[in-house]
């Protein structure tokens, strides 16, 4: 049984600490996840929140032992695409925006070193898709499977969504001479 999956049953059997380990180990990738969709921190913050509120809500039971990360991301996916709807409509601004925040300030505390800069300079130039493939399958190390779920396609088109979103960065990473060692 994964980590996860231990906690979350512990959760369900009234072990409130199994929650508690679930939001240590998931609440700063799941804001950086989400942050690529709604490009604010303290939106992703908020809805990183809302899911980890849904999650205890709901309580599923999961037959799938790694079906716990999956159905998390995808509970996260969709209240990030649902703020971005609601968000189309209300056109705010955000105070972080007027108190000088940019996204390169979030960019530059998580990503240290030069190379690491431009990786992640060029993981935002490529076609949407290939950026949430990107996250999902390297930085969350999700599987092909489970990507396909969150993303709602085949294990096939994410084969594909893979292929082409490494050879874009390495297009991109090539104009700007970057050093890489596979890619």
């Amino acid at each position: 049984m994964t980590k996860e999956k231990c906690a979350y049953s512990r959760f369900l059997d009234g072990d409130k600490s199994g929650m508690e380990e679930i939001v240590r180990e998931y609440n700063n990738p799941l804001i950086f996840f989400i942050n690529g969709y709604v490009k604010n921190l303290a939106v992703a913050e908020d809805i990183a929140a809302d899911t980890f509120c849904k999650v205890f809500v709901k309580r599923k039971k999961l037959s799938d032992p790694s079906g716990f990360k999956t159905w998390l991301y995808t509970i996260a996916r969709n209240l990030a695409l649902d703020w971005l709807k609601s968000a189309q409509k209300q056109r705010t601004i955000c105070l972080n925006e007027v108190d000088g925040y940019s996204e390169t300030d979030f960019d530059n505390a998580i990503l240290e070193n030069e190379r690491a800069k431009q990786l992640h300079k060029a993981i935002r130039e490529i076609k949407s898709d290939y950026r949430e493939v990107i996250h999902l399958v390297y930085f969350d190390q999700l599987s092909y499977k489970e990507a396909a779920k969150i993303m709602r396609k085949s294990e096939k088109q994410i084969k594909n969504l893979v292929y082409r979103a490494k050879l874009s960065l390495k297009d991109i990473l090539e104009k700007e001479d970057f050093v890489y060692e596979n890619l």
